[in-house]
């Protein structure tokens, strides 16, 4: 008798462990796509910008959510510091009926300090969600 009560419980213990509920979400998001929940419509924006030789070298990656975000928007926009305040020195605006948008552009420059700034408008159809970011700062 004790034989048969040892194996009943042993048997639950093994099918207790066997048993892992999941409450997660499939997601339409590749797993080595990292998932941003800070915006409704947009994974990642990078912005990247370097200057050499008197070129400033201006990029732009925005990543929506796959079969979410149906179009991206941005306009970068080169800024160089005036004194306390950041003066416009070229924009550029880009567009895609798609989840990703790049955008890589070159300016000619003097010296001073630079940033890019993004404004970026993200839509699932008609819902639009606009986010502005900054690049680095950098001095030439």
């Amino acid at each position: 008798m004790f034989k048969k009560i040892l194996s009943l419980g042993l048997a639950l213990i093994l099918l207790a462990f066997c048993y892992v509920p999941s409450f997660a979400e499939e997601l339409d998001v590749p797993v080595d796509e990292p998932v941003n929940t800070e915006y409704q419509h947009i994974n990642t924006i990078i912005t990247n910008l370097t200057i050499s030789g008197g070129t400033a070298y201006v990029g732009v990656q925005v990543t929506g959510i796959i079969n979410h975000t149906t179009k991206i928007e941005v306009t970068a926009t080169l800024q160089k510091k005036s004194g306390t305040k950041w003066e416009k020195v070229k924009s550029w605006s880009q567009s895609s009926n798609s989840y990703m948008l790049r955008l890589n552009k070159t300016k000619a420059v003097s010296k001073g300090t630079y940033r890019i700034k993004n404004v970026v408008k993200a839509y699932k159809n008609s819902d639009c969600e606009t986010i502005t970011t900054y690049s680095q700062v950098i001095t030439y």
